[in-house]
């Protein structure tokens, strides 16, 4: 299974220490180097983020068709455009992605992607985590990740809690 991410649910679920959990998943995740340059920026500017390191399963690929990344751009920021072109590029079979108007884009052009959120429901339903509950409170909490009382309630519900 070929998997790029955005910044986002890494450096989310690397917050609230499951680095395991998209190990276990997805084995190898790639990312564009835009990815690697955002998250050294969260960690140089933002102290909850400042001892984020990339586990080993996590490559840098830089995307090489920068004419799909340029056309994203209008629209999108730099993490985005060039996760969803890099997906593009190496199709990928997922894209992990929270970002509302990202996953949009990525849906418009076939790209398969799932979020925090669904990547705790798999690790659930693989009995990697017991609960997906404390987990998003950690999110909450530690990285200051939102998520309405809706889709809260509504993922609870999907996990059975």
């Amino acid at each position: 299974m070929i998997v790029v991410s955005n910044t986002s649910p890494l450096v989310n679920l690397l917050t609230v220490n499951q680095a395991t959990v998209l190990e276990d998943i997805f084995g190898i995740i790639h990312i564009p180097s835009e990815v690697e340059v955002e998250f050294e920026l969260l960690r140089q500017n933002n102290t909850k983020f400042k001892n984020l390191n990339f586990p080993a399963f996590i490559k840098v690929q830089p995307v090489q068709n920068r004419d799909h990344y340029q056309l994203l751009r209008l629209h999108l920021d730099d993490g985005e455009a060039t996760a969803i072109a890099l997906a593009m590029e190496m199709k990928a079979d997922l894209l992990l992605m929270d970002e509302i108007l990202g996953r949009g884009e990525a849906g418009r052009l076939s790209i398969k992607t799932t979020g925090c959120i669904g990547i705790l429901l798999q690790a659930k339903s693989k009995k990697l985590i017991p609960a997906i509950r404390p987990i998003l409170e950690q999110l909450e909490s530690e990285a200051g990740f939102y998520l309405s009382q809706e889709i809260t309630d509504y993922a609870l519900e999907l996990a059975g809690e």
